[in-house]
């Protein structure tokens, strides 16, 4: 996509037939890369001005009413985002896949001053929503479904520490002098420069280290830690009282990122374990469903009733999520 195009409709100065071509183009899986190579190259030539929060609720909501009425144009169906913000200092764009929400948004650099004031900021994802934050310090973080992170700008002046629940990969700037700490229910996960995904949902808490090299710490045993190597994965249960450490397949636990979740010969009670991990959900299994059945296949990582309904059309089962949507049934036909 021509990237002046783009301007012109982000500027509403395109006619009906672009627009209707940008929004069929913002369909297409390769319209995340260019858009986010777009992006960092607009961040980096501006990094040194502010946007405030007013501003980029005011670009958010324009953009969003571009895409929404170009999308009306050619019958484009997209379900309205739900974003809970504390505080949102720079939303660029938000552009819907059939794999699910997805966001960017990239908050200012860091500025020092006499008097140092600290601002909480506060970004969380619903079900079926990915959201991709670049930090004040470079630190690229992509947050699943149903997740949260949380921390407060700007960053210490020797550490930069967030805390998140849920799932999250991060790709670290490298700083020598102050460490990236990641703080996820019991542990904290220590780098410098690294890529690493962090889960923790309810009784799961795993780090999964891609490259670079980090230190994995219970925070109340700081004796229970392990420094992980790439392709190692540490992981510390409610009933554990100690790390334990294994391998990992990146394109099965990592697929998330890619928007995709692969599955080769998995038992459907994997399937559902992970479905369980990722999405923060609970199943209540009918007993005649046969969970040692294999499955195998790909499915465009997004909304969890989009994964169900395909898994249950193949495996002739039905699905009720109960009133809190935390709890769903799962029922053989």
């Amino acid at each position: 996509m021509n990237k002046e195009k783009l301007i012109r409709f982000l500027n509403d100065q395109c006619g009906p037939e672009e627009r209707a071509e940008i929004a069929r183009w913002l369909e297409r899986k390769d319209a995340k890369q260019t858009l986010e190579a777009i992006f960092q190259e607009e961040w980096d030539a501006q990094e040194n001005q502010q946007t405030t929060a007013e501003q980029a609720m005011n670009i958010y909501q324009g953009i969003r009413t571009k895409i929404n009425a170009s999308q009306k144009e050619i019958g484009v169906l997209s379900s309205r985002p739900r974003i809970t913000r504390k505080l949102t200092i720079a939303v660029l764009i938000l552009f819907s896949f059939s794999l699910g929400l997805y966001f960017w948004t990239s908050l200012p650099p860091e500025e020092a001053t006499d008097l140092q004031v600290y601002e909480e900021i506060i970004k969380e994802t619903q079900e079926g929503e990915r959201l991709t934050l670049l930090l004040p310090d470079k630190t690229k973080v992509t947050l699943n479904s149903s997740s949260q992170i949380r921390f407060f700008m700007p960053f210490d002046q020797n550490t930069r520490e967030v805390t998140v629940s849920g799932e999250a990969y991060f790709e670290v700037a490298k700083n020598p002098d102050r460490p990236f700490i990641v703080h996820s229910g019991r542990i904290s996960t220590e780098a410098l420069g690294t890529a690493f995904n962090t889960l923790y949902r309810e009784e799961v808490l795993e780090i999964a280290l891609v490259e670079g090299s980090v230190r994995v710490i219970e925070e109340d045993n700081l004796a229970n830690q392990v420094e992980l190597s790439p392709g190692m994965r540490a992981s510390l249960k409610s009933d554990q009282s100690v790390l334990v450490v294994d391998n990992f397949d990146s394109a099965y636990d990592l697929g998330w990122i890619a928007g995709k979740m692969k599955m080769e010969k998995t038992p459907l009670s994997k399937v559902f374990e992970d479905l369980e991990k990722w999405y923060g959900v609970d199943f209540e299994i009918d007993p005649q469903i046969n969970l040692r059945e294999a499955v195998s296949g790909e499915f465009a990582y997004g909304s969890l009733y989009d994964i169900l309904s395909g898994l249950s059309f193949a495996l002739d089962f039905e699905f009720e999520y109960q009133s809190n949507r935390k709890k769903i049934k799962l029922m053989k036909n």
